[in-house]
């Protein structure tokens, strides 16, 4: 997925406040919405947008490990600045 654009995010914020026919279909059909936005969603991956004064969420699905990978690899991976190549 392509870096967060923070700059996106808040253009499609403020234009859900000023244009409640945006705001509608970006509701209904979020990734058209976002991905015209610049936002680019890979497929398979779920879109949700929610709206109200609830705090924020962050959800963070954990794939399940891949089949192969040694422990030493794994140990570097979860490292800072650590990786599976070098």
């Amino acid at each position: 997925m392509e870096d967060f654009n923070t700059s996106a995010y808040a253009q499609i914020v403020a234009k859900s406040w000023a244009d409640p026919a945006f705001r509608d279909q970006l509701l209904r059909n979020p990734r058209s919405v976002l991905d015209a936005s610049g936002i680019s969603i890979p497929s398979g991956i779920q879109v949700t947008i929610t709206e109200g004064t609830a705090p924020a969420k962050f959800e963070l699905s954990l794939p399940p490990k891949p089949a192969g990978i040694d422990a030493d690899t794994l140990k570097r991976m979860s490292e800072p600045n650590g990786c599976c190549c070098c």
